[in-house]
C-alpha cells in the first residue's frame, strides 16, 4: 500500500462491462448423446451399408464412405464442414505415437472462422480412447476409397466417380447425414 499511496479498488463494474443476454444460449431441451446412443448411430450407419449390399442395391461403396466419415467426425470432434474440408493429404503423423501411423493427427484446413475472419487452421491429434478411428480410417483409404474415386482427386469424402464425371454435387458426404434418422433408434432421431 505504500508504495501506490491508495488500497486496490474494483475496476469492472455492472457499467463498464458486456452483460450476457443468457447465461445458455442453446436449447435446454438437447443433450449429448449418450455412449449407447453413439454406439446405436454408428451401428446404424454400418447396417445401413450391409442393407443396401443384402439387397444388391448401387451406394455401398457411399455408405461406408458415410459411416467413416461419422465415425471420424466423433473421434476427432470435427464440425461438418470440417470433416468435407478434408483431404487425404491434411494427415499427419504423430512423433508420440508412431503406433497411429499416418492418423496421428488431422490437419483442419477450414475451422470455423471469427466474424470477418478466414477460416481458421488447427491440428487434431488421435487420442487413445479413439484409437480405433486409425483401423477404419486405414480400411477406408486402401480398400473403400480407390473403388470410389478411382481418379487422382485430393478429397478424403469424394462423390462417386460417375458423380464427379458428371458434375453432380447435391449427393456429397455433407448432404448424406440428413438420410440416416429413417434408420436410427427413436431416442436419437428426436433431437
Amino acid at each position: 500500500m505504500e508504495l501506490f499511496g491508495s488500497a486496490p479498488q474494483q475496476i469492472l463494474h455492472e457499467w463498464n462491462t458486456i452483460s450476457h443476454v443468457s447465461e445458455y444460449e442453446g436449447d435446454p431441451g438437447r443433450r449429448p448423446l449418450t455412449y449407447d446412443e453413439v454406439q446405436a448411430l454408428f451401428d446404424a450407419a454400418d447396417g445401413r451399408f450391409e442393407e443396401i449390399q443384402s439387397r444388391h442395391r448401387k451406394g455401398a461403396l457411399t455408405a461406408m464412405r458415410d459411416s467413416a466419415m461419422l465415425k471420424t467426425v466423433y473421434a476427432f470432434g470435427l464440425r461438418r464442414q470440417e470433416a468435407v474440408g478434408l483431404d487425404v493429404a491434411d494427415w499427419r503423423r504423430n512423433p508420440k505415437v508412431p503406433a497411429y501411423g499416418r492418423f496421428g493427427a488431422a490437419f483442419v484446413r477450414f475451422g470455423k472462422s471469427s466474424k470477418g475472419s478466414p477460416p481458421k487452421r488447427r491440428t487434431v491429434f488421435t487420442v487413445a480412447e479413439f484409437d480405433w478411428i486409425v483401423d477404419v480410417l486405414e480400411h477406408y483409404l486402401t480398400e473403400v476409397r480407390p473403388l470410389l474415386m478411382p481418379v487422382k482427386h485430393p478429397a478424403m469424402w469424394p462423390l462417386n466417380a460417375a458423380a464427379v464425371s458428371h458434375g453432380v454435387g447435391s449427393t456429397g458426404p455433407s448432404n448424406s447425414f440428413g438420410i440416416w434418422p429413417g434408420c436410427l433408434p427413436s431416442s436419437i432421431c428426436t433431437r
